[in-house]
């Protein structure tokens, strides 16, 4: 599928929604919107995740297919804006597929080392409102990689919440001991995939520089 003719198209993420409800017109010019700002940001992570050109064509169209009929149908409430919803979808439309495959998530580029972060490095990182779709990456891979818990507990610590805090933000810790003993685990965990799996370390890495 070729984008270049939708460069030059005025877009606003913020209208999408609307214009998808108001008629044949409208609802083909929000489309092409939709293809202009979110294409290239599905087709690199479909490509990313062991994908190819074909794989990231079909996952847009299918998360835009169901996109616009949430929309219509009411469905979607607006709470994230239209662009970060139709990535979400495909993200998760494509590992999912993975998933069934039962292939690995973890992306496939080749390893590499970096210079490890500071504490105040990645604070600033989580800090910074640009950065919340990258956040949102970094967060589908350790649910997929590491599961729920060391997702939630992970995330937690990158924002500084102190142990006595994340035990009452998350179900099934009765005290900051468990939170210690599970956070150390999920570290652990986290260290042996980055150590032995290809591609983790510069996936990681580039996703925080960009």
């Amino acid at each position: 599928m070729h984008t270049g003719k939708l460069n030059e198209l005025p877009c606003d993420k913020a209208n999408i929604p609307e214009q998808l409800k108001q008629g044949p017109k409208e609802e083909d010019l929000a489309i092409r919107c939709l293809m202009k700002l979110c294409w290239s940001s599905v087709q690199k992570f479909v490509r990313g995740y062991r994908g190819n050109e074909q794989d990231g064509e079909d996952i847009f169209m299918e998360a835009l297919t169901e996109v616009v009929r949430q929309v219509k149908s009411g469905e979607f409430r607006g709470e994230a804006a239209i662009t970060t919803f139709l990535i979400s979808v495909s993200k998760n439309m494509w590992l999912s597929r993975l998933r069934k495959w039962g292939r690995e998530v973890y992306p496939s580029e080749e390893d590499s080392e970096g210079e490890k972060w500071t504490p105040s490095q990645v604070a600033t990182f989580v800090a910074e409102p640009d950065n919340a779709d990258k956040l949102e990456q970094i967060a589908q891979f350790l649910e997929v990689s590491l599961g729920q818990a060391c997702k939630e507990i992970l995330l937690l610590d990158m924002e500084k919440y102190r142990t006595k805090e994340i035990v009452e933000l998350l179900e099934g810790f009765s005290n900051p001991a468990s939170i210690d003993n599970k956070r150390s685990q999920c570290r652990k965990k986290l260290k042996r995939k980055l150590a032995t799996e290809k591609g983790l370390r510069q996936w990681l890495e580039e996703l925080i520089d960009k």
